[in-house]
């Protein structure tokens, strides 16, 4: 079992890491915090991909029509409200078998032969072993994840920038349950590498303080006494980590030649902050 520790004692440690990433991402890249696009309601995430597809649609230059990934598809609600709208092919991606024989069954019942699934576990394959190279250098395609949990939005965002030949021209992506954010792959996709804006970020315990923090409920089970009032002061400081969090992956992305934008959704009372990338810039 951790040792718990005093409220106080923890939250002036995580102001200390806070205050000491922001200070070295404003030297180096010009850190600040980011305004969002205002956002609906449950179904402006729907909105926002059709939006993306069209900036395809608009600017494509192959022949063959889209093609549009919709990674961690789940029970398929996005590709089918895509594959019904517009004139793209879907390929949804989950490692679950019991998701991907629904979506299936959901495809026939709509008659949607647009849409193809492919059971793939993204923690072991890239996205791109669902086709060939040969599709893959045929068409324009993009890449969508709604609800992108912790770490599997660096992954995503991971195997985007190792496509060194078919870089997707538009992706989306909705990060959630920051919580589950893990420090490694903050320093292995921002930081460590040879060409990262971040690479004289100082330290792994820095990222393994932050990723630790995101979360109010994991973080108070270590922490003694929490009151209302200091919940309130902790949930401020996960928002500046989650910023932190979520300049790195954009800059990740405009590192790598994409124009970059967020926009924030509001969903009941939790809010979310849904990361767009265009390689051809946006067109208003």
């Amino acid at each position: 079992m951790s040792r718990k520790i005093p409220f106080d004692d923890w939250l002036d440690q995580f102001d200390v890491t806070i205050n000491s990433l922001e200070e070295e991402l404003a030297t180096m890249v010009g850190f600040q915090q980011r305004s969002s696009q205002p956002s609906g309601n449950t179904f402006q995430s729907i909105y926002e991909s059709r939006r993306l597809i069209e900036e395809i649609l608009l600017s494509g230059e192959k022949e063959r029509r889209p093609l549009v990934f919709d990674l961690l598809a789940g029970h398929g609600n996005l590709a089918v409200y895509l594959a019904r709208d517009h004139d793209v092919d879907i390929i949804a991606v989950d490692k679950s078998f019991r998701n991907m024989r629904g979506i299936n069954k959901r495809a026939r019942d709509y008659a949607l032969e647009e849409i193809r699934t492919k059971r793939l576990n993204l923690l072991k394959h890239s996205f791109v072993k669902a086709v060939g190279p040969e599709e893959m250098s045929q068409r324009d395609y993009g890449v969508l994840s709604m609800h992108c949990c912790g770490s599997l939005a660096d992954v995503i965002i991971k195997q985007i920038l190792q496509q060194d030949r078919y870089k997707p021209k538009m992706v989306g992506l909705l990060p959630c349950c920051y919580y589950k954010t893990e420090p490694q792959l903050l320093l292995d996709n921002y930081v460590t590498s040879e060409d990262s804006a971040f690479a004289s970020v100082d330290g792994a315990a820095k990222f393994a303080c932050l990723a630790m923090g995101m979360n109010l409920s994991a973080s108070a089970h270590h922490l003694r006494g929490v009151t209302g009032e200091q919940r309130s002061l902790l949930f401020g400081r996960l928002g500046k980590a989650k910023d932190l969090i979520d300049y790195m992956r954009v800059k990740g992305l405009e590192n790598d030649g994409y124009a970059v934008r967020t926009v924030t959704i509001i969903d009941d009372a939790s809010s979310f902050r849904m990361i767009q990338a265009s390689s051809g810039g946006f067109r208003q």
